[in-house]
Parts: structure tokens; C-alpha cells; sequence
């Protein structure tokens, strides 16, 4: 019995529940660091490459905002659970969820696969939540997460502060030799670069597949096909970028840093062969791959007239692509941002062709992977990445999507002379293929083979007739629009010795030149 003049305190307060606050600080700080977490350990992993950083962070701040938005639903939906045990398992379950892809299959070989990791996934994400759930009636858990989560956000931020590279350093070399001459003749330039498209013979060498019949079919529509040309970079970025300075724009030795931002703004139109261009009276029209990020084409910059990729409803890309990758959400069909040469020469038609001629860089990502092809060379309904695949399928699927995107583009090459006959075309790759080796290889690691398979690659150019004297074979694609103004120009080419450089994937600081003797077969 209570004593006289007490009043009873409420049944839940006598449980020990349903007294503390609806927004308790120590729980809604584990669930938003929690909710932080996935996206700090994508900057940390990507510092090197991602461009819009902010994009990332703003990504991180609504997420962690919607998971305390469900932490405090379910306290108001259920105020006899303890708020600590609500965080734990919500944050439990976010990390699993941002950490699907490194334990299960985001490629699943069959639909029964595809069920059996779900079920996987849910079965460990239930287990681990009982089992948070249980550990966090310790009196110190509130305090051991939020110093574990914060000790391992501040980690990874700080990853990616020492890993990022800075805006300072040496800029990109870029051309400086004799200005060009006025053009003697203005034709519409299409400069198509088909990612990983790799020569001829190294085709055949890796693949058992026999692509003469392209190259065959080019000859015969006036290109000049060379079969010995070869990227100076093992990376488009740094491909891209050396061939729009008609130079080698980064060297050993030299504080060169940030390259896929520095790369972003050449391709947005600030490089020498777009200024060459402009001078002589040309707009610039770029077609991106639509997928990386740091390939962005600027909507809002008045140097740049963006012929937009293909774009299914709901599609993604980078880097919000990659992020519902890691998650079960990303083991489900999904349609992503591409370009293919149709898409962009469609885009291309919708450009006025009053205002003078036209000069477009279409970065088609084909035949890169994901794979996009079947057989019959229609598109895939589930595109198809390929980890899973061994080494001989890999390579067949290469092979496959390469055939495919041939033909397009001989179609498409047939449709630009029907509606543009005087028209400059060109057809690159931006580096060869890695087939044969991985990502993550040093110089001292790679073999003489593998560089030749790296830095093999197509190059086939149609100059007008007048011009049939200048010779493409064997040239580095750095020499690019070196022929060509000499060509519209009626000069001399200045052209530079093939020359290539081997860096770690993303690490621009480990650039070093390769010895000629190692390219030869």
C-alpha cells in the first residue's frame, strides 16, 4: 500500500520503461553516425577519383536524416522499447545493408541464387540485430558505440582528407608548338572514343576472335586503319586528357595531382584542341559516356553544348551506381545512364547546324564493361558486370559486346557520310583491354605482355582525300588532332614520338614511363 498523500507512480514507470525522452541524444547519435558510416567509407575508397564530393556528403546527411526519422517513428509507435535497443538494431541492419555486396553476389547466377542470398542477408541481419539488441542492455554500450562509430567515421574522413588529392600541383602539360594556321576547309569533326576498344591483333591474341572484318569494312569507307597504334595511359581519363593537349600531360616526376577533376574540365571544353577549334569558328559538342562522374558533361557552361546519353526512367549512374551496388537493392535489375553511338549521333542531329561547323567528342563506353549484349546482339535486359565470370568468359563476353558495337558503328559511320560525306571521323579506343590483368598491379608486378595488351588499341581516322598523305598508322593517339590540323590547316604536322607510362590504377603519383623494348611483341 502507498503511503498517505503519495500517488502511485504509472505502471510503465514501475517497469523501468516509457520514462526517458522521446529524442534521447546517446541512441539518435549511434543511429546518425551509423547512418554516416557507409558514406564516409565511399569517400575514403573513391578519394582519388570522385569529383562532386559534395554529392556525397549530401547524400550521407539525408540518409542519416532518414534514419532517425524511423528511430523516431518507432518510438512513437512502440515507447515500451528501450530507445537504446531501437538504435542498435537500426544501425546493425544499415551497416549490414551498405555491406551486402562484399559478403554475398550482386550477380547472381540464377533466380534461386538470388533468393538463397536475400534469405542469407536477412537470416544474418536478424541474428546480428538479437544479438545488438541483447548486448546493448549493458550499462557502458551507449557509450562504447558512440565512440566506436565516431572513432571509425573520423577514420575514414580522415582517409579521404590524406588520400585526396589537392587543387594545387602542376597542371596538365598541354601543347606548345607553332600556332596552327587559319583552316583552309571547315568539315564537321566526330570524334567517337569506344572504351577498351582494343587492336586488332591483340583482340585475336586474347580472344581466339577475328575483328578483320572492321577494320576491312572502315578501309573501304576511306579511313586509314592503323594496327600499331597504342594509348600512352592505361586510363581513359589520363588518355582522354593527353589527346585533347596534343601532348603528354602528365609525366613522372612532376606534382601532378587530381587528374579525373582536371580531366573533367578538359573534357568541358578547357584544352587546346577545342581552343584551336573555336578559332577557326567551331562549337564544341560532348557526349558523355553517362555514367562516370567525373566524365559529367556541364548543362550550365556556355563553352559546351551537351548531347545528353540515353536515359531509361529511374536510371542510375555514378556515384549512385555504385553506392546500390554495395546494398541488396542493388542485386535487382536496374537501368543505368549510357550513351551509344545512335543515342548520340540522334542528340547530334538536334543540334542547329546554322551556327557554323561542329566538332563532338563522344565518349561511348562499349565495349567496357558491364557487357550489354547478347549473343544476337540485342541489349541485354540485365546488364552484366562480370565479376563472377572466369577469366575465358570474360574474355568471350569482351569479344562479344566488341563484335556488337562494331556494327553499330558501321552503321552509324554509313549514316554520318549518307547525311555529312565531307565529314572528319574518327574512331578510337582510349586504351586497351585488361584481360589478362588486374586492377590492382604494379610496374614490378606486370609483365611485358601485359603492358602490350594494356596499351594496344584502335586508331583509325577519315581525312578528306587532300589530305591522304598523312599517315595514321603507327601514331600514339596523343598525335590526334596534330594530323588533323595539319590537315584542315594545309601544314606540317609536328608529331611526337610514341611514348607510354604505366600508374597504378587512380595513383597518378606512381607514373612511370615504360621502355619501348618492353612494347615489342
Amino acid at each position: 500500500m502507498p503511503e498517505p498523500n503519495t500517488v502511485p507512480p504509472p505502471p510503465a514507470a514501475r517497469r523501468g520503461v516509457g520514462s526517458s525522452p522521446l529524442v534521447p541524444l546517446v541512441p539518435c547519435a549511434i543511429v546518425i553516425l551509423a547512418g554516416l558510416q557507409p558514406f564516409a567509407a565511399f569517400l575514403a575508397e573513391n578519394a582519388e577519383r570522385l569529383v562532386l564530393v559534395g554529392t556525397i556528403l549530401l547524400l550521407a546527411v539525408l540518409w542519416s536524416a532518414a534514419l532517425v526519422g524511423l528511430f523516431l517513428a518507432v518510438r512513437l509507435l512502440r515507447r515500451t522499447w528501450p530507445p537504446m535497443a531501437v538504435a542498435a538494431a537500426i544501425s546493425v541492419v544499415n551497416l549490414l545493408f551498405f555491406n551486402y555486396s562484399a559478403v554475398l553476389p550482386v550477380e547472381p547466377p540464377s533466380l534461386a541464387a538470388h533468393v538463397l542470398a536475400l534469405a542469407l542477408w536477412g537470416v544474418l541481419a536478424g541474428l546480428a540485430s538479437v544479438l545488438v539488441v541483447k548486448i546493448s542492455r549493458a550499462e557502458a554500450f551507449g557509450t562504447f558505440a558512440v565512440l566506436l562509430l565516431g572513432v571509425w567515421v573520423a577514420g575514414l574522413l580522415l582517409t579521404f582528407v590524406m588520400n585526396r588529392p589537392d587543387t594545387g600541383g602542376e597542371p596538365p602539360r598541354s601543347y606548345t608548338g607553332a600556332p596552327f594556321g587559319a583552316f583552309e576547309r571547315t568539315p564537321n569533326v566526330y570524334w567517337f572514343v569506344l572504351d577498351e576498344y582494343t587492336s586488332t591483333a591483340w583482340l585475336e591474341r586474347m580472344t581466339g576472335t577475328d575483328n578483320t572484318w572492321f577494320t576491312d569494312a572502315l578501309v573501304e569507307r576511306g579511313f586509314e586503319v592503323s594496327q600499331t597504334s597504342r594509348s600512352s595511359y592505361l586510363e581513359t581519363h589520363l588518355s582522354v586528357t593527353s589527346t585533347l593537349a596534343m601532348e603528354y600531360a602528365y609525366l613522372p616526376d612532376l606534382d601532378q595531382r587530381h587528374p579525373h577533376r582536371l580531366a573533367s574540365e578538359a573534357l568541358n571544353g578547357d584544352n587546346a584542341v577545342v581552343d584551336t577549334f573555336r578559332a577557326n569558328g567551331y562549337r564544341y559538342a560532348y557526349a558523355t559516356d553517362g555514367y562516370s562522374e567525373w566524365a559529367r558533361c556541364d548543362k550550365d557552361s556556355s563553352s559546351v553544348i551537351c548531347v545528353p546519353p540515353v536515359h531509361p526512367p529511374l536510371a542510375l549512374r555514378d556515384p549512385y551506381a555504385a553506392i546500390v551496388r554495395s546494398t541488396p537493392v542493388g542485386s535487382f535489375n536496374h537501368s543505368v545512364v549510357h550513351s551509344d553511338v545512335a543515342s548520340v549521333l540522334e542528340g547530334t542531329r538536334a543540334i542547329d547546324t546554322d551556327d557554323g561547323p561542329l566538332f563532338l567528342l563522344a565518349h561511348v563506353m562499349s565495349p567496357h564493361f558491364p557487357f550489354r549484349y547478347d549473343e544476337q546482339c540485342a541489349r541485354r535486359d540485365v546488364w552484366l558486370i562480370g565479376g563472377g565470370l572466369t577469366g575465358s568468359e570474360r574474355a568471350a563476353a569482351y569479344a562479344n559486346d566488341l563484335r556488337c558495337v562494331s556494327q553499330e558503328v558501321i552503321a552509324r559511320v554509313d549514316q554520318i557520310l549518307a547525311d555529312d560525306p565531307d565529314a572528319i571521323i574518327i574512331l578510337q579506343g582510349d586504351h586497351g583491354t585488361r584481360l589478362g590483368f588486374s586492377f590492382d598491379i604494379t610496374y614490378d608486378e606486370v609483365t611485358d605482355a601485359q603492358l602490350q595488351e594494356g596499351f594496344a588499341t584502335l586508331n583509325a581516322i577519315r581525312l578528306p582525300p587532300e589530305c591522304a598523305h598523312l599517315e595514321v598508322e603507327g601514331e600514339p593517339l596523343v598525335n590526334t588532332f596534330r594530323l588533323v590540323f595539319a590537315c584542315l590547316s594545309g601544314e606540317v604536322p609536328e608529331l611526337l614520338p610514341s611514348r607510354q607510362f604505366f600508374a597504378e590504377f587512380t595513383r597518378i603519383d606512381t607514373l612511370v614511363e615504360v621502355p619501348q623494348e618492353r612494347l615489342v611483341p
